[in-house]
Order: C-alpha cells, then structure tokens, then sequence
C-alpha cells in the first residue's frame, strides 16, 4: 500500500473523526438550551406534544402583583371576581358566533375560538396569531363555572364557539380539552352526546398511538423528565389524564376506562412513592431555591394536587390522599396563596398553584376544606386586575391563567352559619323566633333553609346580606325533643355546611281553659311556682 493511499485514507478518517465530533457537541448545545428554557417560554408545542398542558409559571419570572407595589388590586363587592374572570375570557377569545370579544364582528382575530398564551396590557382582544392548541380546555373551564353560577347567555356563546372548534380539530386533545367538551355537553342547553362522544374519540386515538394508557402515562412521565422537568409537572400533567379516562367511565361505562384511570394513577404511584424511576419524588423534591436553579423543585405544589386528583378520580391509593393534604396546606400561606414550590417560603405565591389546589380540594370535599378554600379564594380575588384577568408586574396576562382562578372562584361559598339562637324550651303549635347569621367570601347575598327536626324543612329564605342577622320563625304541633340546623347559600347557588344544632325541647300541650288559667296564675303570682313554669315552658 503506498504511502499517499495511507495518508487519504487517515485524512478521509480524521475528517470522519471531527464531523461526527462537530455533531455531536452540536446536539449536545441543542440539548443544554433545551433544557434552559423558561417554562413560561416553552409555551407553543409542535402536534406531537399537545397532549400536555401549557407550563406554569414560576414566580421569580414573572412578579404577582403584590399590595404596596404601587397598583390597586381590586376588591371585590357586588360584582365578583369570578363574573369579572369570566368577562376578562370572552373578551379575550377568537370569537366565531357574535362579537362577544368587542371586537367588531370578526375582527383581526383568527376567529378559532381559543385564546392567545399570553396578551400585554392593556390589549385584553385576541391577537391575529392561531391560538395554542392545548389551552382551549383548560380555559374554557372557567367560563363553564362562571355560566353555573351565573347563565349568562354570552358565555354560553363563548363556550359555544370553543366546544365547536374543539370537535372538529382533532390536534386539540389535551386531557383538559376532553374535560371540557363532556362538561360542555352537560350542560342541560347541550342536546344529545356530540361533544362527550367527540372527547371519546380523541381520548380513544391517542390510546390507539400510544397502545394503552399506561404507555401513555409513561410517555409523559418520560418525555418531561427528557425535557429536564423531573418534577411536579409529571403528577399535574398525568393526573388529568387520569380525571379524563374517570368522567369517560361514568359515560361510557364498561369499555374499560375504569382501568385506564386505575393504570395511569399506578403509573404516578411508582414514581412518587416506589422510586420507579423516582422522577417526582414527593419527599425528595421537598425543597426551595430562590433562585429557582433547581428544576426539581419546580411545580412542587402543582404535582401534589395532580396525585389527589388521580387518587381520588380512580380511587386507587386512596390511604395515600391525608398525607398528601399535610403536605398541600405546609404550602398554603396565611393569606391563602399556595406555594409553586414547597413549603410557602417567602415570595413563592403561585396563581395558578392556588388555583388548582382549590379545585382540588373543593372537588374533594368543598365543606370539609371550606376555610383552606375561602382563604385561597379571597388571594386570588384580591390579586385580580381591573380587567378581570390576572396581570403580572410586566403587564403580561395569561388567558389561561384567568381561566384556572375563574374556575377555582366557583368554589368559593358562604361560611358555615352559626349555630341557630332562640328559644330552646316552649309549648306546641305556639310560633317561636330564630336567629342566625353567616358571612360570603364574596360579599354576596346569601338565603339560608332551616331544617327544623321534626320532618320540616324550609324553602329558602332571603335574600339577606352577608353579616347581617336572618330571622325565621317555627311552631311544633307535637311535644318532644328536636335539634334545630341552618344551612346557607349564596346568591350563585354555592351552599354551605350545616350549622351546629340547637336542642330544643317542645313538653306539653293544654287544652285552652286549664292554659287560660294557668296564664292568669302566673300573671297574679309572677315569683310563684319557678318549678312549674319551667316544666311548663313559661
């Protein structure tokens, strides 16, 4: 072999040597910016990755408006925050139908009926650009609880046109998406199963991608940790899914999405709790770095609720829930926001953690977490901007943001009222006078149903302010002993609890002439007879 044959080949070699090198320090750059992107700047997804929702925000980078940092933060009266919430999302949407975005008629939008990721005040209107494919869900929802508490025809409209786009583009299928059109089609104005059937469709083809649920589950545990998120957003991404295959099982029971959410939920149980692979580890992530440079850290509180919800949607785990609510109010502060990472450190208030840990409490138990809820919902109130969205320090807003605390402001119902005052002792089919009082978060109006004890329970009575005293009256046409609750709700249908009961006891009855003497003894001798008046009731 000659000497020049050697030296092309060892050049052809070298060169080989330095492209494939070249590549791989190229893929390996890619790689390190990937995975050093904001969370709030990875925010449009290709057609393959729109099945997770948007990232949420971490607070360092975009600053909650705080009080005292020279902006008025709304306070909420006769109009609330979550009819505020509502209007801001209307507004804000691609209308189809009519103008509900005021935008004249079609306007510059894309007429998609979605949303914009994110908006700069004071421009609330759609902008010209498509909507992100994986929000229409996850905001429409907080239109959906807005139109149960108050039926505004323009909501519907806006619904309406989301649920519309949604069905026929088969690249929306985010789990929120699904959620969405079977809520939709829930409502007693949908007729038929077209929109509950369209969620079947799309949750069923991305089953039929992936080749079963649990596959998917892992593909989104996975695909986030490759992303370099191995952390909450895992449990808040998978535990939707796990809601979704639930309400799926109520509709279309039998055709096994019962055990898609039990596999999903178990995928989230190996990781969190076997260390199989341990990426969302709920103790191991336990942690706060001010800096936020520590992505295990992040969504901390967001991957709690999503293994409640998964827990509780699939009732599988479910010993594991009062553990995991320690751990959700360690991350609640004293003014009712809830952390983005653990343990409610100073200047880590999320929105959108606070929005999510009330859904899922109130979906729990709304009454059992009425005070943890009541709290968190009066921050997201006091937090909101004039417009009706929630607008950071920058003057950017998140539609989809506006659409979580809108929906988690649907929560927010009257305090348990106090237990009723009153006579405790008297005589039959004599009308005795009751007393209670309760207070609204929301400063609304409330009625109160008064449940007697002895088979009779009121209509609901009111309106009455909230703070104010309610007055009520009652006679028992039979002697005996009952116990005397009042519940109250407020003017968008939101009851409380049961007050505590008031004993009464109801001794005697006479006939009129031994009462009529019995009357006028007591007249003439007020001081007589103390034992007799009071076995007597008098």
């Amino acid at each position: 072999m000659s000497g020049k044959n050697i030296l092309g080949k060892n050049f052809k070699f070298k060169m080989l040597v330095i492209f494939s090198i070249t590549i791989m320090m190229c893929l390996s750059t890619m790689t390190v910016l990937s995975l050093s992107v904001k969370p709030e700047e990875k925010n449009v997804y290709t057609n393959g990755t729109v099945d997770f929702l948007m990232p949420a925000m971490k607070p360092n980078s975009k600053n909650i408006i705080k009080e005292g940092d020279g902006r008025e933060l709304n306070v909420l009266s006769d109009i609330t925050a979550l009819i505020k919430g509502a209007d801001y999302l209307k507004h804000a949407q691609a209308d189809i139908t009519e103008d509900n975005a005021n935008n004249g008629g079609a306007g510059t939008d894309s007429n998609d009926g979605g949303w914009d990721w994110v908006l700069t005040y004071p421009i609330v209107t759609h902008s010209a650009s498509a909507s992100p494919k994986n929000i229409y869900g996850v905001t429409a929802q907080g239109l959906y609880y807005a139109y149960l508490v108050s039926p505004d025809a323009s909501y519907m409209t806006a619904m309406t046109d989301a649920a519309n786009y949604m069905k026929n583009d088969a690249n929306i299928r985010s789990a929120s998406d699904l959620i969405f059109l079977m809520l939709y089609d829930d409502l007693p104005s949908v007729y038929g199963t077209t929109y509950q059937a369209a969620a079947k469709t799309k949750y069923d083809a991305r089953i039929s991608v992936y080749g079963s649920a649990t596959a998917l589950a892992v593909y989104i545990r996975d695909a986030r940790n490759t992303q370099g998120y191995p952390d909450g957003i895992i449990a808040w991404d998978i535990g939707v899914w796990v809601k979704a295959a639930a309400m799926l099982n109520v509709r279309y029971p039998s055709l096994g999405y019962d055990t898609d959410a039990d596999n999903m939920a178990e995928v989230l149980y190996q990781d969190s709790y076997m260390n199989n692979p341990g990426y969302f580890d709920i103790i191991d992530d336990q942690g706060f770095d001010p800096l936020y440079g520590n992505v295990n850290y992040y969504w901390y509180t967001l991957g709690i609720t999503g293994l409640i919800d998964a827990f509780d949607a699939a009732q599988v785990h479910t010993s594991e829930i009062p553990g995991l609510l320690t751990i959700l109010f360690n991350c609640q502060y004293s003014s009712g926001a809830f952390s983005y990472s653990y343990g409610a450190n100073t200047n880590d208030e999320g929105w959108q953690s606070t929005a999510y840990a009330v859904m899922t409490l109130g979906n729990l138990n709304a009454y059992t977490y009425r005070n943890q809820i009541q709290l968190a919902c009066a921050w997201i109130a006091s937090t909101q901007h004039a417009c009706g969205g929630w607008v950071y320090s920058d003057n950017s807003h998140y539609p989809e943001i506006g659409g979580e605390n809108t929906a988690a402001l649907y929560f927010a119902g009257p305090n348990k009222p106090s237990t009723p005052s009153g006579q405790t002792n008297g005589k039959i089919n004599v009308e005795y006078t009751y007393n209670t009082t309760t207070t609204d978060p929301n400063n609304d109006q409330v009625y109160y149903k008064w449940s007697w004890g002895d088979g009779n329970i009121s209509d609901w009575l009111g309106p009455f302010t909230s703070g104010a005293i309610a007055t009520t009256q009652h006679a028992w046409n039979t002697k005996g002993s009952y116990e005397i609750k009042v519940k109250a709700k407020d003017m968008h249908g939101l009851e409380s609890d049961w007050s505590d009961p008031l004993p009464i006891t109801m001794p005697y009855s006479y006939n009129k002439p031994i009462l009529q003497f019995l009357e006028l003894l007591f007249q003439r001798f007020p001081h007589a007879f103390p034992i007799l008046k009071q076995m007597l009731g008098y």
